[in-house]
């Protein structure tokens, strides 16, 4: 798989209509600035359950500003913060290129290690099948659940696509679910797959920054007390 450091914030695509950044103001050498509030009016409309309430949340460093979050990082914010309903990550996009094989020519496409709580959050519903459990995450697992674009594409909208093992590179994977088009997040990505699928090394150091992390705001909880919070947590992390 291509790592680069590169990566697209899933903010800035058609889909959206209001959206709210929440910044975790951590260096990358632990240095501490001040956090910002942000708020990006987008084109579009958001086709996610009570979509005025999701947020991102990034990393910052006055040096290169808003960055993705390291995976123990985003395991601490998971465990500490009170003022989510949930919160999700998924690796960014340059990082999980598949080659796609035994669906006539190969090809290259996007997919994403997410973890198991992304379309719960967001509300997404299935075309077909389901998303991967938190057991199958637990268990490191090979499924996949297909973006609908590519399920149409490729399998040509087979219906009975769940249960299909297919070739990612030099792995099989079994499909187990086909989102929506207009409720699949990121919207670059064809497929996604468990993030405990992520490298170990990745799992442990904060070196390094693979994780777009999203959020859902409790009701009756506003972005500047969330904000607060995460002021608060990225203080102790540094």
């Amino acid at each position: 798989m291509l790592i680069r450091q590169t990566f697209r914030s899933l903010l800035r695509q058609p889909g959206f209509l209001i959206a709210i950044v929440l910044t975790i103001a951590i260096g990358i050498s632990a240095n501490i600035t001040v956090f910002s509030f942000i708020r990006h009016t987008l084109l579009g409309s958001l086709a996610f359950r009570d979509s005025g309430r999701l947020v991102q949340i990034w990393q910052t460093n006055p040096a290169v500003g808003n960055v993705p979050m390291p995976y123990p990082d985003f395991v601490d914010l998971r465990t500490t913060a009170n003022t989510f309903d949930g919160i999700a990550a998924y690796t960014f996009q340059a990082m999980n290129k598949v080659s796609l094989i035994g669906e006539g020519q190969p090809e290259q496409i996007q997919a994403t290690m997410a973890s198991h709580e992304l379309f719960p959050l967001l509300g997404s519903a299935m075309i077909l099948g389901r998303n991967f459990s938190a057991a199958e995450q637990d268990r490191n697992e090979r499924v996949v659940v297909l973006n609908e674009s590519l399920w149409r594409r490729k399998f040509g909208a087979d219906p009975d696509i769940i249960g299909r093992s297919i070739r990612l590179s030099t792995m099989s994977f079994m499909v187990v679910g086909v989102v929506h088009q207009r409720q699949a997040l990121p919207v670059w990505a064809d497929l996604w797959m468990p993030l405990s699928l992520i490298e170990p090394m990745l799992q442990q150091t904060r070196q390094f920054r693979p994780l777009e992390v999203v959020a859902r705001l409790k009701p009756g909880i506003d972005a500047g007390v969330a904000q607060a919070q995460m002021t608060s947590i990225a203080g102790r992390l540094a």
